[in-house]
C-alpha cells in the first residue's frame, strides 16, 4: 500500500484510524461492503488485501510457505510477516477465518457471496449456539 506522508500529526492519524472502524462496523451488507471498498481503494489495494487474507487462511491449514508462494504470488517475507501475526494469542484474524469456515460448510457452495449480511450473522448465531 501508498506510504503516509512523514509529516502527518499523529493523533490526527489515530482519529482518523479510529474512524475507520467505526465506519467499518456500520457496513451492513456484502453488497454495501463491496461498494463501500472499490470506492476507498484501488484495485491493487483490494487485490493486496485479499491476497494476505487467502495467505493467513492456507497458514492457517497449515500450506507450506512454498505452496502459499505458488498458489497466491507473495513473497516468503509476505507470509513470514502474516504468519507472525497469527500466532499472537487470540488472533482476530483466525477467529473471523474459522467463522467463515462454519458459514461455507452451512452454505455447502464454499461460497457466501449470495448470503446478505444478516443470513451470514444467522449462521453465525445458530453455530455458535451448536458448536
Amino acid at each position: 500500500m501508498p506510504k503516509l506522508s512523514s509529516n502527518n500529526d499523529q493523533k490526527k492519524i489515530n482519529l482518523f484510524i479510529d474512524k475507520l472502524w467505526n465506519v467499518l462496523t456500520l457496513l451492513e451488507d456484502r453488497g454495501e461492503t463491496i461498494g463501500f471498498f472499490e470506492e476507498l481503494l484501488t484495485p491493487t489495494e483490494i487485490r493486496m488485501l485479499a491476497k494476505r487474507l487467502m495467505v493467513a487462511s492456507m497458514l492457517t491449514k497449515k500450506s507450506k510457505y512454498s505452496e502459499i508462494q505458488q498458489e497466491v504470488k507473495v513473497t516468503k517475507q509476505t507470509i513470514a510477516n502474516i504468519s507472525n501475526k497469527l500466532n499472537f494469542k487470540e488472533s482476530q484474524i483466525v477467529k473471523i477465518l474459522l467463522r467463515l469456515e462454519k458459514v461455507e460448510k452451512e452454505k455447502g457452495s464454499g461460497s457466501i457471496s449470495s448470503y446478505t449480511g444478516a443470513q451470514v450473522a444467522k449462521v453465525i448465531r445458530h453455530n455458535k449456539k451448536t458448536g
